[in-house]
């Protein structure tokens, strides 16, 4: 990694403040847990190919007269020096990550929960900041509950593949669901992010994105 990378990875991990982990915990644990330290901690590394900064935020705090311990992954939007419109682009992806997590999750939720199905099989979401050059998402930290970092040069295997494109069909249906209880609403209009794609952004990241994909294809 560059000195340049260095820099900029350490400047966004310092945007993380005393007050997004409170309000992290606070979402996860309840007013009643009182913070007492937290650290900023790695687990990966340039080449794992995320377009964010992802890291993690290990916390002590108290809670009922208990002191515990708990961890949270930490999203951290990076700046796309190459393009000012893949910028723009890069944080409008964020933005929908963000409402997805935070508004569209807990009714996919309900609609499959109300029928006595479990709920979709993703990390629970905590804490959003959309401040501006400090955006982050703290989200559920999956490695307790035995999940590790894959290598992406690997191929899945049969288990897996099939694992992620089962609830694959489960998110389509719960949103199937969810149209179902207004057939004349327009998604879109409720949730407003969802009408921002790479397809309708520009025309620049049209181009980006068509390149991207386009290369592992002819390959």
């Amino acid at each position: 990694m560059s000195s340049v990378e260095e820099s900029e990875l350490v400047r966004l991990q310092d945007n993380i403040t005393e007050a997004h982990v409170k309000a992290a915990l606070t979402a996860d644990e309840g007013s009643e847990a009182k913070l007492i330290s937290w650290s900023v901690e790695d687990f990966t590394n340039k080449g794992d190919n995320y377009a964010t900064i992802v890291t993690s935020v290990s916390v002590k705090f108290s809670l009922l007269g208990k002191k515990q311990s708990s961890s949270y992954v930490v999203k951290l939007l990076p700046k796309w020096s190459f393009s000012e419109d893949a910028g723009k682009f890069g944080l409008a992806v964020f933005k929908k990550e963000s409402e997805f997590f935070k508004e569209i999750l807990p009714v996919l939720n309900y609609e499959l929960t109300s029928l006595g199905f479990s709920p979709l099989r993703v990390a629970k979401w905590f804490y959003t900041s959309l401040e501006k050059e400090k955006e982050m998402i703290f989200l559920e930290d999956l490695r307790p509950r035995g999940f590790q970092m894959f290598d992406r040069r690997k191929g899945l295997s049969v288990a897996h593949a099939t694992l992620v494109l089962q609830e694959l069909a489960r998110l389509h249906a719960a949103s199937l669901l969810l149209k179902a209880r207004a057939p004349t609403e327009d998604l879109a209009d409720r949730f407003t992010h969802l009408k921002t794609d790479w397809m309708t952004f520009s025309d620049s990241a049209k181009g980006m994105i068509n390149g991207i994909f386009s290369a592992p294809l002819k390959s």
